[in-house]
């Protein structure tokens, strides 16, 4: 099972025995990046749950226009990066993105359907 939530504003993947918990982080913060989930079943073997973190194409920095959506996408990205409470920290260890354990992974789990009847 997997239960997502994105109460919390920052991205993480924990297991929890039988199921797994992904957060999504928010759009108002930095990285501003979503989540991609896909479901992966082989004929035999586990389920496959990849949870890939994906980019919106707004320009980092941003480049003053704001005439079309990207480019609106870009200011955002630009505002969220320059949150006064985050500001002292570097980017790329910022701390609502992350660990690289919690972001593009792959949960498995017991099939649920073992049986080839139940497909």
């Amino acid at each position: 099972m997997l239960w997502l939530a994105g109460h919390t504003h920052h991205s993480a993947v924990t297991p929890h025995g039988t199921f797994w918990q992904v957060t999504a982080p928010s759009l108002i913060d930095w990285p501003q990046q979503t989540r991609l989930v896909s479901l992966q079943r082989a004929t035999t073997g586990p389920l496959t749950i990849d949870v890939t973190m994906v980019d919106h194409l707004g320009a980092a920095p941003w480049l003053g226009d704001t005439g079309s959506p990207t480019q609106l996408a870009g200011l955002s990205r630009e505002l969220a990066a320059n949150a006064w409470q985050w500001r002292q920290h570097d980017l790329d260890a910022h701390p609502r993105a992350g660990t690289r354990a919690d972001r593009n992974v792959q949960c498995l789990l017991r099939d649920p359907w073992p049986d080839p009847r139940c497909h």
